[in-house]
C-alpha cells in the first residue's frame, strides 16, 4: 500500500485536478485505489460526480470520511494506493505527513500568488514530520500569455526544489 499526499500552498493551483486524475488513472490501469478528499469544499467529490466512477476507485469525502480511520488508513484499504487530496489546514494533515510514501505539491507558476516563503515553510514542515521534504513539485496551469512571469517562477521553483524534484511539464 502506497500513500500519496497531494497538496498546494495556493488556492486554485490544481491540487484536486491532479489528485483526481492520478487516482482515476491508477484505478483504470487495474490498481485498486482510494481517493480521500481532505480538500476545501470536497472538490474531488464534486469533480467525480460528473464522470462515471471506475469500479476500482473508492472515494471518501463528506459523510464517507466518518468511515475512514485517518490515524491508520493503511489498515482500512485493501487497495494498492491511497491518494489524498490534502488541504494542509485539515486536522488530519499532521498525522498523515509521516505516513506518506510520496508528497507532491502543486504550484501555479503563472499565478501572482506563488509564495516561496510558504513553499519553504511547507518543505521544512514535511522534512520535520517525515525526515525528508516534498518529493515532487508539479507546475500546473501555465498561462500562455504570461511567458515572462511563468519563466521567472519556473526558474525560481527549479532553484528552490532542484531539477530532480520538479515534475516535467511534458510527459516522456
Amino acid at each position: 500500500m502506497r500513500i500519496v499526499l497531494i497538496t498546494s500552498v495556493q488556492p486554485g493551483a490544481g491540487k484536486t485536478t491532479v489528485a483526481v486524475n492520478v487516482a482515476c488513472g491508477l484505478a483504470r490501469r487495474g490498481y485498486p485505489t482510494a481517493l480521500v478528499d481532505l480538500g476545501r469544499g470536497q472538490a474531488a467529490k464534486l469533480w467525480l460526480d460528473k464522470v462515471a466512477p471506475d469500479p476500482g476507485l473508492l472515494v471518501y469525502a463528506g459523510e464517507e470520511l466518518d468511515k475512514v480511520n485517518l490515524e491508520e488508513p493503511e489498515r482500512q484499504f485493501a487497495g494498492e494506493f491511497i491518494i489524498v487530496d490534502l488541504e494542509l489546514t485539515h486536522p488530519a494533515a499532521p498525522g498523515l505527513l509521516p505516513k506518506a510514501d510520496l508528497i507532491w505539491v502543486v504550484a501555479h507558476p503563472g499565478g501572482s500568488s506563488l509564495d516561496f516563503a510558504t513553499l519553504h515553510e511547507l518543505d521544512e514542515h514535511v522534512r520535520i514530520a517525515r525526515g525528508s521534504g516534498v518529493d515532487q513539485c508539479i507546475p500546473a496551469q501555465i498561462n500562455l500569455r504570461e511567458w515572462e512571469n511563468n519563466d521567472r517562477n519556473l526558474m525560481a521553483l527549479l532553484e528552490f526544489y532542484g531539477e530532480d524534484r520538479i515534475a516535467s511539464l511534458v510527459p516522456s
